[in-house]
């Protein structure tokens, strides 16, 4: 029973099984049990390197932009259906002509803006 990687050029693995797969394509890598175990446990936190045709794990290391970025993704991914919510909340209580219930969400909107804001900011600003 071996397990195999491909390392492709975008940075992106394909894994083999001999139990699994009946062939294994050429360029393959072994890959030990323990890397291979590792990868899959702590995944997103690893890759495998070509290093002189060896499966090398290697930790992901990430730049200070690419944190901030991520963690940006994350907050806009986290305020965006809420966003989605109270805009559709509103074209309803329009459509219906409840302006206190336009109120109420155009406030809950001016709240939720400034919060986003202010995380957004922080990210912005973090060193």
């Amino acid at each position: 029973m071996s397990k195999y990687v491909i390392v492709n050029l975008n940075s992106c693995n394909g894994f083999y099984d001999d139990t699994v797969h009946k062939s294994i394509p050429d360029g393959a890598l072994p890959v030990t049990d323990a890397d291979y175990s590792q990868f899959f446990s702590e995944n997103g936190k690893y890759i495998f390197k070509n290093v002189n045709n060896t499966a090398v794990l290697s930790e992901i290391t990430y730049s200070a932009d690419e944190i901030k970025q991520q963690k940006l993704n994350a907050l806009d991914a986290t305020y965006q259906p809420q966003f989605n919510n109270l805009a559709q909340s509103l074209g309803l209580a329009m459509l219906s002509n409840d302006t206190l219930t336009q109120d109420n969400v155009k406030a809950d909107y001016t709240a939720l803006k400034t919060e986003y804001m202010n995380e957004r900011t922080a990210i912005q600003n973090a060193n």
